[in-house]
């Protein structure tokens, strides 16, 4: 039996047998699948659902322009080939989405799969990790702006890098460097700020015999730290740097010099930057 499966990572989209709708009639029309993909199984009121989709304001006749939306939306599931009825559920003062049939939606495997790894034992939790990290395909509702979606995209966006630094962790516990190091990037490519990361990063190239990148690491992570937020990286950090450094000492590349010569340079403008910041 055919199901219809919802994307909400990325650009929301429907798919049916061999249908698949990506664009859809106007803006609303796509916050009020969103919201109702949300919050599934919910009576939500229709002056709420005005409010959600019309914030500055209920505009005029604002029950009749829901019922536009909600005609479009109606639409939608008729061109996909689906009765609508099973899927969505309304009165004069609710609307639910509350489908009779069996679908499936990115969103909801998603959570899912970061409720199970929370309770899962310590042989299936990495698994279930994986099997969230690989459902987020991109911000939620890519295209919308309205302030509540925002605010749902950042609290599940946080949640993406929260399972990316559990999965590093348990790949660094086994010993998985090279697994760990892709989770590592994927972390920095969305928060570039995370010293922690690099500082892991820094032993994930050091247990790989990539010392030069595992250098090339710290500096990275001082240049960011002192650029955006005018710091020097933790003591940890800087002790971290100096031990890679003092274990490649009795047989030193060339370029040992010239990068020991470097991180003098970079501490000795840090000073210079706090002194400036201190009104010395």
């Amino acid at each position: 039996m055919a199901f219809l499966h919802v994307q909400a990572f990325g650009k929301l989209r429907m798919q049916y047998q061999d249908k698949t709708i990506t664009s859809f009639p106007t803006h609303h029309v796509e916050e009020l699948l969103g919201y109702l993909l949300l919050y599934p199984e919910t009576e939500h009121h229709r002056e709420k659902v005005i409010e959600i989709l019309w914030p500055d304001g209920s505009p005029q006749n604002a029950r009749g322009r829901l019922n536009t939306v909600l005609w479009r939306l109606r639409a939608i599931f008729a061109e996909l080939g689906l009765d609508t009825a099973v899927y969505l559920h309304t009165s004069r003062d609710w609307i639910a989405f509350t489908p009779l049939r069996p679908f499936s939606c990115d969103l909801h495997q998603f959570q899912q799969a970061l409720s199970l790894a929370q309770q899962a034992p310590h042989d299936q939790h990495e698994q279930c990790l994986q099997t969230a990290v690989a459902l987020y395909q991109g911000d939620l509702f890519d295209g919308l702006y309205a302030e509540w979606i925002l605010t749902v995209r950042e609290q599940l966006a946080r949640r993406h890098l929260q399972a990316l630094g559990e999965l590093m962790a348990a790949c660094l516990a086994r010993q998985a460097y090279t697994e760990a190091l892709r989770h590592g990037h994927t972390i920095l490519a969305a928060d570039p700020l995370r010293e922690e990361v690099h500082r892991a990063l820094m032993l994930c190239y050091w247990q790989l015999g990539r010392s030069s990148e595992a250098i090339q690491q710290f500096h990275d992570c001082a240049r960011l730290l002192l650029e955006e937020l005018h710091i020097l990286p933790l003591p940890e950090t800087r002790r971290l740097y100096e031990r890679l450094l003092e274990e490649r000492r009795q047989h030193p590349p060339a370029a040992d010099a010239a990068v020991h010569t470097a991180y003098q340079d970079f501490l000795r403008a840090g000073e210079r930057l706090n002194s400036l910041l201190n009104g010395d």
